[in-house]
């Protein structure tokens, strides 16, 4: 009963995030501009903003010029200069919490920093995933 109780709860919490992905999803486009816009933002004074000129960043096609695709050995050195040497600004203007280790089954593994920020984009997007699924299968979280 109290398991049910406090799952109702939480779903009650959930339905802003749901509805709030559902208008993302109506336009897509739109939605991720406004993140990506405000990422260049936050971490523009960042060493990697710095480096690659975020403030010059005004849309999409600035960043797919000014950002390249990086693998692992392009973000290793800011990742390493963080947990290192206490660089707090060289990725992220966010203070990074912890690093969660990968778990290295293609290549070897890699740490992802975690900031409040991002913890807070997983909850967001679980909250909204589980809120679908219990409109969609409302006993599979009678627990």
């Amino acid at each position: 009963m109290r398991a049910r109780l406090a799952n109702r709860l939480w779903l009650w919490q959930c339905a802003g995030e749901h509805a709030r992905f559902l208008r993302a999803c109506r336009r897509p486009s739109i939605a991720q501009q406004t993140l990506l816009n405000d990422y260049i933002k936050r971490n523009a004074a960042t060493r990697f903003g710095r480096e690659h000129d975020f403030h010059k960043i005004k849309n999409t096609i600035d960043f797919i010029r000014r950002v390249p695709i990086a693998d692992w050995s392009r973000i290793e050195p800011y990742v390493r200069s963080i947990a290192n040497d206490g660089e707090h600004q060289a990725l992220t203007a966010e203070r990074v919490l912890f690093f969660e280790e990968t778990s290295g089954s293609t290549a070897r593994s890699k740490w992802i920093p975690y900031t409040a920020t991002l913890r807070s984009e997983f909850q967001r997007a679980v909250c909204a995933w589980l809120h679908h699924l219990h409109r969609e299968r409302p006993r599979a979280l009678h627990g």
